[in-house]
């Protein structure tokens, strides 16, 4: 695997784990392993439209079913990249974009129809956090706290972004974070 790996157990004889590898310098294809407890068998991904670098950062499974995200795109450009497997094989999924570069770093699933993904959406120098639902239904963008106003060290780029969450129920979930300067 490569950068943006991600496992995720359901028990001792049932994980999934994704990430990416290169074949050849600026291409790259997503992967994912399951493990039955003996060995990780090869599971087969939706194909990146050509010329991206897609990455996949995390991943959160419960009863059989996953999903995986990330981001696809060329440089600091990147689209939203969101799959979802029900067991028996890997579907890419439509989630929404507020911004021009949106990027999720972090899911955490509490039930097949119930994931909480967390990341950054903006545009040049300013980013901010961005969390999206899943319902079993859709992708939802969901409103996040504002964080705190804290002093800049100079030419601070303002970005900040959220890079994992954790669910217990779907109504307690806690995110972290960074600002980047």
């Amino acid at each position: 695997f490569g950068p943006g790996d991600g496992v995720s157990c359901v028990s001792a004889t049932q994980c999934v784990a994704v990430g990416e590898i290169s074949k050849v310098p600026g291409s790259q294809s997503l992967r994912a392993w399951a493990w039955d407890g003996a060995a990780w068998q090869a599971q087969t991904m939706p194909s990146p439209p050509p010329d991206t670098l897609p990455v996949l950062d995390s991943v959160s499974c419960r009863s059989g079913e996953c999903e995986a995200v990330g981001g696809v795109g060329i440089a600091s450009y990147r689209r939203l990249l969101v799959e979802r497997s029900n067991g028996a094989g890997w579907q890419s999924q439509r989630a929404p974009s507020p911004a021009p570069e949106t990027y999720l770093h972090g899911v955490s699933c509490v039930s097949s129809t119930w994931c909480m993904a967390v990341g950054l959406a903006g545009k040049g120098l300013g980013f901010g956090p961005l969390a999206e639902r899943w319902d079993g239904q859709r992708w939802q963008v969901i409103p996040t706290v504002n964080p705190p106003s804290v002093p800049c060290p100079y030419r601070c780029r303002g970005i900040w972004e959220l890079d994992g969450v954790s669910c217990v129920s779907t109504s307690n979930c806690v995110a972290v974070g960074t600002r980047t300067s």
